[in-house]
């Protein structure tokens, strides 16, 4: 089934980089969402994507030279492989049809069980603002059923009424329920599309009537997410967790009674020491402004969660900067987190599984004999509620530095001592040095391979540090840290000006440079790209045509993998710093929700 109109809509808006808009008709359609609602993608106001579209950094960047010679070979004949797709659906590019929608569009995905995903398109429905705009949107689905048609005769234009309102129905069957390709009506200046007659009947009853078989859940979720984004964003993609647990422990407990072996463990059991039912929502939004763009994702559980999502919580508000991070590196953050509480809240999901994991907590009291440490009391507790991540580098050579607060020096030294000499009695060899009066100890594990990333800590009066990757971002850390001279990643105008627009009572904050994760990324898709090639060479070594090649090697053309960037002209730095500037981040946590926020503005501003 060839999937509804708007979410080859709601597809592209993934691709495009700002919209501003007015939330009209958003929350008419929040209130009657149906109870087996899975997902929902929201958008307030076409026109404003569009607008904001042309004055954003993505189109500046894909007209930039060095940006288009990168990705020629995805272009084939002048076009897109996106827009491409769409004009042979709708007859028009991607922008030419965006431009008919006026206003808000929601797409709506629903289903009682797994099965109703398993086919090749989800059940989808879309609701579209059509005031105004009606005939142009008519026009242009006569132009999909039309194209539908020369490409498979098979199917046939037909209509149907429901509650007075006349649906238009694409299908190869005479049955107003079966072999739907499309569907669409206008209910009092609402474009909606459908996949099914069920969905169809179901949203044009409820627009008419202002009330439908609604899901409170669905409702408080919405409700709940608005209060953290300051009311709707300009765009919002939205998971029910409730219901991806309740059909997670369904099928797991449906694979363990089919299983031949019985499970150690009950699904059951497992679902409730990991505290998966306390996953009620996700929501991953974006607001943006001529100002600024942000990008908030929301986790929702209940007050007082006692598994996996209580790991993720910070402990307090009170945030201090550290100065030793320096300016350069690719990103760095602080957050307000107890390794202790971590430690216990594990112990606490380990031990309901009951008492066969039990018996593994049980078993570190001899471990803990041979170290002569206690792991929680000796490691864990003497370290403060302060948390460090910095990385920088390249993807092929990436450092990473973490460091915690140290809250009882003597007793954690003698704890890294302890551990130090079992882990160095056949596990690990360490090398120590030297650096501005600190004690580097570079970790070599028995058996590593030659390319294995450095390991190395160090313990200074306040802070016990990690490093991974080469040492040199370790050095820069101490190095600030005896003496900080120059500004720390913190200090200059544009990251004051970022951590400023974060609303206050964040429990971790931090900074990246948008231009080094950019080229990071690049540098990723490049590798992907390439390890691609060579497996499809593989895949087909040998595998040669008979007889002498006279198609100047277009034969072997079918037997490689897509290119979609050119290796050759990958782009410099400097093209990635012209569009992408630095963003700020703060982790929040509310009694019933955790939620990351991050803001960065315009690179022309900084």
């Amino acid at each position: 089934m060839k999937r509804p109109t708007f979410f080859s809509l709601l597809t592209a808006l993934c691709l495009t980089g700002s919209l501003t808009a007015h939330a009209e008709k958003l929350d008419e359609w929040f209130k009657i969402l149906p109870k087996n609602t899975v997902g929902v993608i929201a958008i307030k106001n076409t026109p404003e994507l569009l607008a904001d579209w042309e004055k954003s950094s993505f189109t500046k960047l894909m007209a930039d030279e060095e940006f288009k010679k990168w990705t020629a070979p995805m272009i084939k004949e002048g076009e897109t492989p996106w827009d491409k797709t769409f004009k042979e659906s709708h007859g028009e590019g991607l922008y030419d049809s965006l431009k008919h929608y006026p206003g808000a569009s929601i797409a709506v995905f629903r289903g009682d069980s797994p099965e109703d995903f398993s086919g090749d398109e989800p059940p989808i429905c879309g609701l579209s603002d059509a005031a105004g705009q009606e005939k142009a949107l008519e026009d242009m689905k006569a132009r999909e059923i039309e194209l539908a048609i020369k490409k498979d005769e098979s199917l046939k234009q037909r209509t149907v009424e429901v509650e007075g309102i006349t649906v238009h129905i694409l299908s190869n069957s005479d049955d107003a329920d079966e072999g739907w390709e499309d569907g669409y009506a206008f209910v009092d200046g609402t474009l909606v599309e459908g996949s099914s007659l069920e969905d169809m009947t179901y949203f044009i009853t409820a627009l008419k009537s202002g009330a439908g078989e609604s899901s409170a859940v669905v409702a408080d979720h919405m409700g709940r997410i608005a209060q953290l984004t300051e009311g709707h964003t300009d765009l919002l993609i939205y998971i029910n967790g409730e219901t991806l647990v309740q059909w997670g422990v369904a099928a797991a407990n449906a694979a363990a009674q089919n299983s031949a072996q019985s499970m150690p463990i009950a699904p059951d059991a497992i679902i409730d020491a990991l505290g998966a039912n306390e996953i009620q929502a996700l929501a991953l939004t974006v607001d943006f402004t001529d100002s600024q763009s942000r990008m908030d994702f929301a986790l929702l559980h209940p007050a007082k969660p006692t598994g996996f999502v209580s790991l993720l919580r910070g402990t307090n508000s009170e945030v201090i900067l550290p100065a030793f991070i320096p300016a350069d590196v690719l990103s760095g953050s602080v957050t307000r987190y107890s390794m202790v509480d971590l430690w216990d809240k594990l112990m606490t999901m380990i031990n309901k599984l009951g008492p066969m994991a039990a018996m593994a907590t049980m078993q570190l009291g001899g471990i803990e004999a041979q170290l002569g440490v206690k792991l929680r009391d000796d490691f864990f507790a003497s370290l403060d509620d302060e948390y460090i991540e910095i990385t920088d580098g390249s993807l092929e050579k990436q450092s990473q530095v973490l460091a915690f607060k140290v809250k009882d020096h003597p007793r954690l030294g003698g704890a890294l001592d302890g551990i130090q000499r079992f882990v160095g009695a056949g596990f690990a060899a360490f090398e120590e040095s030297e650096f501005l009066g600190y004690k580097i100890n570079q970790i070599k594990a028995m058996n590593a391979q030659p390319d294995a990333a450095e390991m190395a800590f160090c313990l200074t009066d306040d802070y016990l540090l990690f490093s991974t990757g080469p040492q040199a971002l370790l050095k820069k850390v101490l190095a600030r840290m005896k003496e900080p001279s120059g500004p720390s990643i913190w200090d200059n105008d544009r990251a004051q000006d970022l951590l400023a627009r974060l609303p206050a009572g964040y429990s971790g904050a931090g900074i990246s440079d948008g231009g080094k994760v950019m080229k990071v990324l690049t540098d990723a898709m490049t590798l992907v790209q390439n390890q691609a090639a060579k497996s499809s060479k593989k895949k087909t070594k040998g595998k040669k045509s008979k007889g002498p090649d006279i198609t100047g090697g277009l034969q072997d053309a079918g037997n490689t993998a897509e290119t979609w960037f050119d290796p050759a002209a990958v782009p410099s730095d400097t093209m990635w710093e012209r569009y992408f500037g630095t963003s700020s981040s703060g982790i929040y946590n509310p009694a019933d929700a955790i939620h990351y926020r991050t803001v960065t503005t315009p690179v022309e501003a900084q």
